[in-house]
């Protein structure tokens, strides 16, 4: 994914997330609160440094029903990733199997951004709240996605072992690069 629900969360804050993840049957989405969701969320990440900002844990039933959003927020989430997978697949083929580019691509370009812009769509879709500009928002996000898949834009990665990866050559059928005539 990416992104991660902590990033969704700081990107449009607790309360809005909170509003728009419906949890799974049998839990009631009313028992999904901010400071509930946001202590799932962190609990989840598990480092040192999330653990510190945990706020109090909250009550069972509310515990339980925030745990049940947190798992639809991941699934908006990785919907909206391989959605976005999908786009860049086109222009960066091969290189999305690295994990220098994978990771230059969330720390270096606005893709978590954008996918954060899709899976909201898609959780307001599930909840009852009907929200204009979070449609607006992930159709800005799926042209930007498309500007990329037709080379319109570049993503602008800077991480030296990707910029290497990007600018070497494809092999094509027909051509080489290596002067056979020698031989």
């Amino acid at each position: 994914m990416y992104c991660t629900p902590v990033k969704l969360i700081e990107l449009f804050g607790a309360g809005h997330v909170a509003d728009i993840s419906e949890p799974r049957p049998p839990h009631d989405a009313n028992l999904v609160t901010e400071e509930g969701l946001y202590y799932v969320a962190l609990t989840e990440v598990g480092t040192p440094e999330a653990l510190q900002m945990l706020p109090p844990e909250p009550e069972p039933d509310e515990l339980a029903a925030c745990m049940s959003a947190l798992l639809t927020i991941k699934a908006a989430l990785s919907a909206a990733s391989r959605e976005a997978d999908g786009y860049l697949i086109k222009q960066y083929g091969h290189r999305m199997k690295s994990p220098e580019f994978l990771v230059a691509l969330e720390a270096e370009t606005s893709l978590p951004e954008q996918v954060a812009d899709v899976a909201r769509e898609r959780l307001a879709s599930q909840s009852s709240r009907s929200q204009e500009i979070i449609e607006e928002r992930a159709k800005a996000a799926r042209r930007w996605l498309r500007d990329i898949a037709d080379g319109r834009v570049e993503l602008g990665i800077q991480t030296e072992a990707v910029r290497y990866h990007n600018h070497r050559r494809a092999a094509r059928p027909g051509r080489s690069d290596i002067d056979w005539s020698r031989y």
